[in-house]
């Protein structure tokens, strides 16, 4: 499977592809859950994709394990923004949390927080502190690739089971439905 990337140079204007491998969670993950880790450090301007950020995120990736799914970034205040390609959200007593500031807005990220607020799920716009993460009960990421991705365990602290927690599961099934309700045929 492959990925196409457009990217376009702000400066230059000069655009570029690139053809990648496309890295799609197996089978297990999404019934299991995923191991992340969380590293010091947040981007220098999260409303725009940047080209540079992809290097720096493969230069910090490089310095952890392969089993490790993403590095979830944290910021010098210790909240939990969003991962190095992924996006973050907590459940706590039933309401989903996710950072809104200082993170990168993708369209996967808007169209989940649509699937929960049709759900009825209350959420906050709003981190998590790294120093709650043993209350969190559930924990996914989000990006194109992934899709909603269950976290089964977040540095040393195991999320409780089940993985998925009915929360993620419910968001995870009405976001599939939104999605395929709306694919094209080519």
């Amino acid at each position: 499977e492959k990925r196409v990337r457009i990217s376009m140079d702000l400066k230059s204007g000069a655009i570029y592809i690139s053809i990648e491998p496309l890295q799609i969670p197996s089978k297990s993950q999404y019934e299991q859950g995923v191991r992340v880790l969380t590293v010091l450090h947040q981007r220098q301007n999260p409303k725009a994709k940047q080209t540079q950020f992809i290097e720096i995120a493969e230069a910090i990736r490089k310095e952890y394990p392969d089993d490790v799914n993403d590095l979830l970034m944290v910021n010098v205040d210790g909240f939990i923004l969003e991962g190095l390609n992924s996006n973050f959200f907590a459940v706590r007593n039933g309401s989903v949390f996710t950072a809104d500031e200082n993170v990168l807005s993708g369209i996967t990220r808007e169209t989940v927080l649509k699937v929960i607020r049709q759900l009825g799920i209350p959420f906050y716009l709003s981190p998590i502190h790294i120093n709650d993460l043993g209350k969190v009960e559930e924990a996914f990421l989000t990006s194109a690739s992934r899709s909603v991705l269950p976290i089964a365990q977040i540095d040393q602290i195991r999320i409780e089971e089940p993985v998925p927690g009915p929360v993620t599961q419910s968001i995870r099934e009405a976001y599939w439905k939104y999605v395929t309700a709306r694919l094209e045929q080519l």
